[in-house]
This record gives structure tokens, C-alpha cells and sequence, in this order.
């Protein structure tokens, strides 16, 4: 029997991004991941809620700020997510954006949780 592959499950978050960002800083890291997780939290309400009404400009409007904010403290998956929606926005693709949407909220949840560790906010998750 073949064996199955093995894939690579690459780490949510470059933390040598947030690093370069705060110059080592961590009360500047706290602020900066503070504020990201609010942000973004509130930012995909109105996606879904975009989403649901079918209002694309305001889909592609919030995913193209979580991108870049996503960019901004390392989160390139996530990043890569919120630009599907942010295309799908622009394409008037509502019905279609609904997995991604999904897949973009379960990957800001391994975002939170590995930021949230890193500046000392919350333990890692057990095993």
C-alpha cells in the first residue's frame, strides 16, 4: 500500500514580521495585536453580515482591509483568504464567497490564538 503524503501545516502567523514591525518592542506588539484582533473581529461581522444582504462593495471594502492588515502582523494565509473575498467582492460573487468566509474565520482563529501567545496574553492550546 502507498504511503500517503505528508503535508506541511505551516505556522498561522511569521512572527519575525510582528518582530521587524515593533523592533522587538513587546508593549508595542501587545497594542499592535490589540488592535488587529478588535479589528478584524468587527470586520468580518460585516462581511457575513455583507454577505447576507448581498452587498459586494462592502464585501470587497472589509476583506481588502483584513488583507492588508493580515500582511501587516504576518498572517499570509489569512491574507491570501481575505483577497479570495475581496475578489469575489469585486466580482459581484456573493454566493460564492460564503466557504471562503469560512475558512477565513477558522484561520483568524489559529491567527488570534499564536498572537495572542506570542505577546503573552493566553497560554498555548493543550494537546
Amino acid at each position: 500500500m502507498d504511503e500517503l503524503p505528508e503535508f506541511a501545516v505551516s505556522e498561522p502567523v511569521n512572527l519575525d514580521r510582528i518582530e521587524a514591525v515593533t523592533g522587538g518592542d513587546k508593549v508595542l506588539a501587545k497594542a499592535i495585536v490589540d488592535v488587529f484582533i478588535e479589528d478584524t473581529g468587527k470586520r468580518l461581522g460585516l462581511i457575513a453580515k455583507a454577505i447576507k444582504e448581498g452587498d459586494a462593495a462592502t464585501l470587497k471594502l472589509e476583506s481588502h482591509s483584513i488583507k492588508g492588515a493580515s500582511s501587516n502582523v504576518g498572517a499570509t494565509q489569512m491574507a491570501a483568504l481575505a483577497y479570495t473575498l475581496e475578489q469575489l467582492g469585486g466580482q459581484n460573487a456573493l454566493p460564492e464567497a460564503a466557504e471562503p468566509l469560512e475558512a477565513l474565520c477558522a484561520e483568524f482563529a489559529r491567527v488570534r490564538n499564536t498572537l495572542l501567545c506570542h505577546v503573552g496574553d493566553e497560554s498555548p492550546p493543550q494537546a
